[in-house]
């Protein structure tokens, strides 16, 4: 049987920022972040751009104290960690 291209349209998740395929039949709906875990309503098509997309649910944090902010490690080719 032949099987129809499913249009899609790349999208940065608003929560974590990954790039997430939807089709296009999925606009304007409510979708979850495969990374994440994030919901949001998909962005839509209007005078052929697409609107930002509006964050639903933020992602879950792990349970226990969160990480420093100013605690980063840097991995630099040839050095190793900094």
């Amino acid at each position: 049987p032949l099987h129809r291209m499913t249009q899609t349209e790349v999208i940065a998740c608003p929560a974590c920022r990954h790039v997430v395929r939807v089709p296009t039949d999925w606009l304007g709906q409510t979708v979850q972040c495969p990374e994440c875990k994030a919901t949001f309503t998909a962005p839509v098509r209007v005078d052929g751009r697409l609107t930002d997309p509006v964050l639903i649910t933020a992602p879950a944090r792990a349970a226990g104290p969160s990480p420093a902010r100013n605690n980063l490690t840097i991995t630099v080719a040839g050095v190793g960690l900094v």
